[in-house]
């Protein structure tokens, strides 16, 4: 063999082993390797969520900046809260000037319930969403963001109506504050719909909307409407909940709902919220009320929760597999009564009907819990995380339609003059013998429509048709914006899990992990 011949022969093998080691798949990686690979591609996404949530923080920071503005242009302090001014105009007993009155009640009449909801915001709505294993960070300091955003927003919308109507200044006092809190909670029910599956951003976006059109919605029906719902069943409860339901359908189903499960613990965290709820519930329907119809609501809605909480135990007892207790029914209905009376909780119930209108709310709801949401999960995938259908849609609007029915009896033999106070458009005519009557009696009441009961009637159910419609509607829009305006948490990775937003100790992730799964087991 050639020298020549050798090196053609010698070129041709080693061309073929190169060819060879190309298209072989090589040697598996080892561990090492493997988890290096993992590594750096968590550093990758890390360093992309980072960006995206620096964004989103800057772009509610900016937001912010918006409502200072806003506030610096618009809105000043109720007349009580101003340094003293006095009008030349109004002179005392003692010819001496007096200062501008406030046309809303002093802060001490007020104060003590205005703080009883500021509890039930943000620890008995914070608390009781904490039930998820892996989200109780997020559940309650969201809780407190959203609410904080919401509250700020609101003030802002009712004013702006106020300053449609003729009024150059936004006044701000004690009675707007409750106004704002109570905006905050229909915000905070349709939060729970989307609870765990939504950006931070996401929930922003969701409340400046939602107060926008929850304050329209309560124009159209309290100013125009002229419809009795004192505790909110109608346009707070309902509102919420059919507006976070309406979101969460648009935003669709998790893939995966591993993570969407409680524990032991996480369960009794959520029934301190539940608890906090109950006891503050009277003051939520009586603040913006006063004289004999604040004690009346008062009354009506603790004796409601009472009865909702009897029946609530008896009917998940009943219903649930081995006729044992439910917690999540435990931690839900049993405030059931409290949404159920609200509309109803300034009428004349008398004390039973309160017992029967908060025992079918806390029935229904327990019901509903049951058989339902399961129901709609499967056959519609709508994914309710934390159930506010069974809570607040369905207890809301019955609590609409027991108002109806209440309306529909109410009469002067039973309520003397103050019927016109509870059902301001069924007032007389103005410049009739019968408002002076009436005038003569309380002299706050105006004159209203002469709307006979049957007509009332009809408007509260038509208050709580319009209501659920402009939520569904609206909550369906946001909801198909929020899936374009912000990243998507990753089914599997991100849903249901304080990581995604937190940065939590290694060591407590995951003995916080390893706990989880034990009390699953346990529980089991």
């Amino acid at each position: 063999m050639s020298v020549q011949r050798f090196r053609d022969l010698l070129a041709g093998f080693l061309s073929r082993a190169r060819v060879s080691d190309m298209n072989s798949p090589g040697p598996p990686p080892t561990q090492v390797e493997r988890a290096v690979e993992e590594l750096e591609g968590a550093r990758t996404k890390k360093r992309m969520d980072a960006a995206t949530r620096r964004r989103e923080m800057i772009s509610l920071l900016l937001i912010e900046v918006v409502i200072i503005i806003l506030f610096g242009y618009y809105v000043r302090y109720d007349p009580a809260a101003e340094a003293p001014c006095p009008d030349k105009n109004k002179k005392g007993e003692d010819g001496r000037p007096v200062e501008n009155p406030s046309e809303y009640p002093p802060l001490h009449q007020v104060m003590p319930m205005f703080q009883d909801i500021n509890v039930m915001i943000f620890i008995g709505f914070g608390f009781l969403m904490t039930f998820l294993r892996k989200y109780a960070f997020s559940a309650i300091s969201f809780t407190l963001l959203i609410s904080a955003i919401t509250i700020q927003w609101a003030i802002l919308c009712h004013g702006f109506y106020q300053l449609i109507a003729g009024e150059r200044v936004i006044r701000v006092g004690i009675s707007q504050l409750v106004e704002a809190d109570v905006a905050a909670a229909a915000v905070l029910i349709s939060m729970g719909a989307v609870l765990g599956k939504t950006t931070v951003f996401q929930l922003i976006f969701m409340a400046l909307v939602e107060t926008a059109l929850y304050v329209t919605n309560l124009t159209i029906g309290i100013d125009h409407l002229q419809a009795a719902d004192v505790g909110g069943s109608i346009f707070v409860h309902a509102f919420g909940a059919y507006f976070g339901i309406a979101v969460a359908l648009a935003l669709g189903p998790p893939m995966s709902t591993e993570d969407d499960e409680s524990t032991y613990v996480t369960d009794i965290f959520a029934m301190i919220g539940t608890v906090f709820l109950w006891m503050f519930w009277p003051s939520f329907n009586a603040v913006l009320s006063d004289g004999d119809e604040q004690y009346r609501i008062v009354i009506n809605t603790y004796l409601a929760l009472t009865a909702s909480c009897i029946v609530c135990f008896c009917a998940s007892s009943i219903v649930s597999p081995r006729n044992k207790f439910t917690m999540v029914h435990i931690q839900n209905a049993t405030l059931a009564g409290g949404v159920a009376i609200g509309a109803a909780s300034n009428m004349m119930t008398l004390p039973w009907g309160a017992l029967a209108i908060g025992g079918l709310g806390g029935f229904l709801s327990v019901i509903s819990y049951q058989y339902l949401q399961p129901m709609l999960l499967q056959n519609y995938d709508l994914h309710d995380t934390c159930g506010v259908h069974n809570l607040h849609g369905l207890p809301g609007v019955f609590g609409g339609c027991a108002s109806a029915l209440l309306a529909s009896l109410a009469s002067v033999d039973d309520y003397s003059s103050s019927l016109y106070l509870i059902f301001p458009a069924r007032a007389p005519f103005e410049d009739t013998f019968e408002l002076n009557e009436a005038i003569g009696d309380l002299p706050q009441i105006t004159a209203g429509k002469d709307r006979t009961a049957l007509n009332q009637a009809g408007i509260q159910l038509l208050a709580t048709v319009i209501t659920v419609a402009i939520a569904s509607l609206g909550g369906t829009i946001t909801g198909l914006l929020m899936r374009s305006i912000s990243t998507k948490l990753h089914d599997d990775e991100e849903m249901f899990q304080d990581e995604t937003f937190w940065g939590l100790p290694p060591p407590a992730l995951a003995s916080a992990s390893q706990s989880s799964q034990s009390l699953v087991r346990c529980s089991n």
